[in-house]
């Protein structure tokens, strides 16, 4: 759990696998989790199971590593901070890809987003011996579809038409263009980071602001 889940991809894999209903021996003979300790293995299985030491996530960067360990592209550990998610996107085909499937709730803003029947297909495609580099392809349309899908949804409960883009995953230029030209043709105005990085540093300049703003509104300087 924790910093440790971000260092060993692996970990988000059998975590992403486990929400999707695979066991764990079905899990360590899929792509790259085969060659994973299986002592070690069968302890993280049982911490995710139980909740223990396992915090939940949202973040799309432990998403990607999870992806990125099931279709056999990440290490084992990485060496430097989001090498597997990095691994992925210089994997990605280019031209058009299928998204996989994804399921919205019915109930938002916010709105819950289920990938887990996208995970149930990337591991088919691994098990069909489908090319690294479509499943890369496919997974970033993923991603742009859910949001364009949600921005759609958000727009209907609250008429707004511009959607900001930030977090440390937009520094990733397949997912920044695909995603951004799936909103915009959708009718949206996209905005993202261009004076800063969308990455964690930018948090305290979103906080300047905010502190300047309410400042300002109480005429305090």
């Amino acid at each position: 759990g924790g910093d440790r889940a971000a260092r060993q991809p692996w970990r988000m894999a059998l975590a992403h696998l486990h929400q999707a209903g695979f066991g764990l021996e079905e899990a360590l003979r899929i792509g790259g989790l085969r060659s994973i300790d299986r002592e070690e293995a069968a302890a993280v299985w049982a911490m995710i199971g139980l909740g223990t030491r396992s915090p939940l996530t949202s973040s799309c960067g432990r998403f990607f590593d999870a992806v990125s360990a099931i279709a056999g592209l990440a290490p084992a550990s990485n060496e430097f901070e989001a090498e597997a998610a990095m691994r992925l996107e210089a994997a990605a085909a280019g031209g058009r890809a299928a998204p996989y499937p994804v399921a919205i709730g019915r109930n938002g803003p916010p709105f819950d987003v289920s990938f887990e029947g996208a995970v149930r297909r990337i591991v088919l495609d691994v098990r069909r011996g489908a090319d690294p580099a479509r499943i890369s392809a496919r997974f970033h349309a993923t991603l742009g579809e859910a949001a364009a899908r949600v921005a759609r949804r958000a727009r209907e409960e609250t008429g707004i038409r511009t959607v900001a883009l930030g977090g440390g995953v937009f520094l990733n230029a397949v997912l920044l263009s695909g995603m951004t030209s799936r909103l915009e043709k959708a009718g949206f105005r996209v905005l993202r980071p261009i004076l800063y990085s969308p990455n964690d540093e930018s948090i305290s300049i979103g906080q300047i602001a905010y502190a300047l703003a309410s400042l300002s509104s109480t005429g305090r300087r």
